[in-house]
């Protein structure tokens, strides 16, 4: 291998680097999407919790705000939220192998971009070196 295609080698390595990156920063894990939901269910459950709740002093200004929807809209809320979350997933399965392919797909092309300006680059400068022809 002579010197343009070690550098192109080590480069493609490098540039492996920015779609791994680009995945893992935008493209959150089916754990980490179940994880904000739960999260989310369990903020409307202890809003769900307050209401029910005995009326305390401190407790009652937060009672009266959350009271303005009742409890079984609530709940409804919950299942909607659920049944959505359900078909979000879904999407996001169906979604993730094309995402990858697209990422793939960029670093190939980029590759191949940069492995083609090289090969011009040294083209040139043969052109430059002894017995070129004039």
């Amino acid at each position: 291998m002579n010197r343009w295609k070690r550098v192109w080698v080590v480069c493609c390595v490098v540039l492996i680097l920015a779609p791994v990156y680009v995945y893992r920063t935008y493209i959150p894990s089916d754990e980490r999407l179940n994880r904000d939901h739960q999260k989310r269910i369990e903020e409307q459950l202890a809003d769900i919790k307050t209401i029910k709740e005995p009326l305390q002093g401190s407790n009652r200004l937060v009672r009266d705000a959350l009271m303005q929807i009742p409890v079984s809209e609530r709940l409804a809320r919950i299942e909607e939220s659920n049944a959505q979350h359900a078909e979000f997933m879904a999407k996001v399965s169906k979604q993730r192998p094309v995402t990858v392919a697209q990422l793939a797909g960029a670093w190939i092309v980029l590759c191949s971009l940069l492995y083609l300006f090289g090969w011009s680059i040294a083209w040139v400068a043969r052109g430059f070196g002894k017995g070129a022809v004039v």
